[in-house]
Protein backbone atom coordinates (compact mmCIF):
# COMPACT_ATOMS: atom_id res chain seq x y z
CA UNK A 1 0.00 0.00 0.00
CA UNK A 2 1.41 3.39 -0.82
CA UNK A 3 0.87 6.72 0.93
CA UNK A 4 -2.04 7.65 -0.68
CA UNK A 5 -3.82 4.92 0.24
CA UNK A 6 -2.07 4.61 4.07
CA UNK A 7 -3.64 8.53 4.01
CA UNK A 8 -6.94 7.79 2.92
CA UNK A 9 -6.87 4.60 5.25
CA UNK A 10 -6.34 6.78 7.90
CA UNK A 11 -8.37 9.49 7.59
CA UNK A 12 -11.97 6.80 6.59
CA UNK A 13 -11.07 5.32 10.47
CA UNK A 14 -11.25 8.86 11.88
CA UNK A 15 -14.00 9.39 10.04
CA UNK A 16 -16.08 6.11 11.11
CA UNK A 17 -14.02 6.63 15.10
CA UNK A 18 -15.93 10.38 14.96
CA UNK A 19 -19.35 9.51 13.82
CA UNK A 20 -19.26 6.98 16.38
CA UNK A 21 -18.23 9.26 19.26
CA UNK A 22 -20.93 11.65 17.91
CA UNK A 23 -23.37 9.23 17.93
CA UNK A 24 -22.86 7.54 21.54
CA UNK A 25 -22.90 11.65 22.78
CA UNK A 26 -26.05 11.63 21.37
CA UNK A 27 -27.74 8.63 22.79
CA UNK A 28 -26.62 9.72 25.74
CA UNK A 29 -28.16 12.94 25.62
CA UNK A 30 -31.62 11.70 23.72
CA UNK A 31 -31.67 8.03 24.94
CA UNK A 32 -31.69 6.81 21.28
CA UNK A 33 -29.56 7.58 17.90
CA UNK A 34 -30.83 8.74 14.44
CA UNK A 35 -28.71 5.74 12.96
CA UNK A 36 -28.67 2.67 15.28
CA UNK A 37 -32.05 3.00 17.14
CA UNK A 38 -35.78 2.31 15.56
CA UNK A 39 -38.38 5.37 16.13
CA UNK A 40 -41.53 4.00 18.18
CA UNK A 41 -45.36 5.07 17.16
CA UNK A 42 -47.87 4.65 19.51
CA UNK A 43 -51.18 5.32 18.76
CA UNK A 44 -53.93 5.28 21.57
CA UNK A 45 -57.58 5.55 21.30
CA UNK A 46 -59.00 8.16 22.96
CA UNK A 47 -62.48 8.64 21.75
CA UNK A 48 -64.87 10.63 23.53
CA UNK A 49 -67.72 8.19 23.31
CA UNK A 50 -67.82 5.50 25.88
CA UNK A 51 -67.16 2.15 24.31
CA UNK A 52 -65.89 3.44 20.78
CA UNK A 53 -63.68 0.81 19.27
CA UNK A 54 -61.37 1.89 16.53
CA UNK A 55 -59.97 0.07 13.30
CA UNK A 56 -56.45 1.52 12.84
CA UNK A 57 -54.33 0.27 9.77
CA UNK A 58 -50.67 2.11 9.52
CA UNK A 59 -48.75 1.51 6.43
CA UNK A 60 -45.59 3.12 4.40
CA UNK A 61 -44.65 2.78 0.53
CA UNK A 62 -42.85 -0.69 1.53
CA UNK A 63 -44.28 -1.51 5.05
CA UNK A 64 -47.90 -2.18 5.88
CA UNK A 65 -47.86 -2.64 9.80
CA UNK A 66 -51.11 -4.41 10.22
CA UNK A 67 -54.82 -3.64 10.88
CA UNK A 68 -55.44 -3.32 15.00
CA UNK A 69 -58.81 -2.81 17.05
CA UNK A 70 -58.30 -0.51 19.83
CA UNK A 71 -61.54 -0.10 22.56
CA UNK A 72 -61.01 3.31 24.88
CA UNK A 73 -57.82 3.38 26.67
CA UNK A 74 -56.64 0.55 24.31
CA UNK A 75 -52.85 1.84 22.47
CA UNK A 76 -50.70 -0.19 19.97
CA UNK A 77 -47.33 0.06 19.03
CA UNK A 78 -44.96 -0.05 16.22
CA UNK A 79 -41.47 0.49 15.37
CA UNK A 80 -39.20 1.26 12.24
CA UNK A 81 -36.25 2.92 10.75
CA UNK A 82 -36.03 6.17 9.03
CA UNK A 83 -34.50 5.59 5.55
CA UNK A 84 -31.52 7.51 4.78
CA UNK A 85 -32.79 10.29 2.52
CA UNK A 86 -34.87 11.73 5.27
CA UNK A 87 -38.04 10.87 3.32
CA UNK A 88 -40.06 8.19 5.47
CA UNK A 89 -43.38 8.42 5.69
CA UNK A 90 -46.10 6.53 7.25
CA UNK A 91 -49.85 7.31 6.71
CA UNK A 92 -52.87 5.60 9.18
CA UNK A 93 -56.35 4.50 8.08
CA UNK A 94 -58.74 4.85 10.78
CA UNK A 95 -62.34 3.52 10.69
CA UNK A 96 -65.17 4.27 13.28
CA UNK A 97 -68.53 5.57 12.87
CA UNK A 98 -69.05 3.32 9.69
CA UNK A 99 -66.28 5.80 7.69
CA UNK A 100 -62.67 5.66 6.88
CA UNK A 101 -60.15 8.86 7.86
CA UNK A 102 -56.31 8.85 6.98
CA UNK A 103 -53.75 11.39 8.35
CA UNK A 104 -49.80 11.25 8.37
CA UNK A 105 -48.63 9.46 11.59
CA UNK A 106 -44.94 9.75 10.60
CA UNK A 107 -43.74 12.38 8.02
CA UNK A 108 -39.71 12.88 8.43
CA UNK A 109 -39.62 15.86 7.99
CA UNK A 110 -42.24 17.02 10.52
CA UNK A 111 -41.27 14.48 12.96
CA UNK A 112 -37.97 13.13 12.83
CA UNK A 113 -37.16 15.89 15.59
CA UNK A 114 -39.89 15.83 17.63
CA UNK A 115 -39.81 12.14 18.11
CA UNK A 116 -36.09 11.80 18.31
CA UNK A 117 -36.28 14.20 21.22
CA UNK A 118 -38.66 11.92 22.87
CA UNK A 119 -36.39 9.36 23.68
CA UNK A 120 -37.30 8.18 19.80
CA UNK A 121 -40.90 7.16 20.54
CA UNK A 122 -43.86 9.02 18.85
CA UNK A 123 -46.99 8.97 20.75
CA UNK A 124 -50.79 10.01 18.98
CA UNK A 125 -54.21 10.17 21.03
CA UNK A 126 -56.96 9.17 18.10
CA UNK A 127 -59.77 11.63 19.08
CA UNK A 128 -63.10 11.93 17.09
CA UNK A 129 -62.02 15.95 16.35
CA UNK A 130 -58.74 14.16 15.20
CA UNK A 131 -55.37 12.30 16.02
CA UNK A 132 -53.30 15.06 18.71
CA UNK A 133 -49.54 14.51 18.79
CA UNK A 134 -47.48 13.92 22.63
CA UNK A 135 -46.28 17.79 23.41
CA UNK A 136 -43.06 16.43 25.43
CA UNK A 137 -42.92 20.40 26.49
CA UNK A 138 -46.25 20.28 27.12
CA UNK A 139 -46.79 17.35 28.55
CA UNK A 140 -49.76 16.67 27.10
CA UNK A 141 -51.80 16.11 23.72
CA UNK A 142 -51.66 19.45 22.09
CA UNK A 143 -50.52 18.91 18.55
CA UNK A 144 -53.83 18.09 16.58
CA UNK A 145 -54.17 17.89 13.07
CA UNK A 146 -57.65 17.74 11.26
CA UNK A 147 -58.93 13.99 9.36
CA UNK A 148 -58.51 13.85 5.56
CA UNK A 149 -61.48 11.48 4.53
CA UNK A 150 -59.68 8.41 3.07
CA UNK A 151 -59.48 8.47 -0.92
CA UNK A 152 -60.38 4.89 -1.91
CA UNK A 153 -57.72 3.14 -4.73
Amino acid sequence: MDLKGVTMSVLLLSAFVTLFVMNAQVVEAHGCSPFLTKLYLTLENQMEKPATAIKVHCKSKDNDMGEHTLWNGMHTTFSFRTNFFGNTYFWCDVFWNNKWKVFDVYVDRRDFYRCYRDHCDCKWAITSKGPCFWDRIEQKYSLCESWRNKIYE
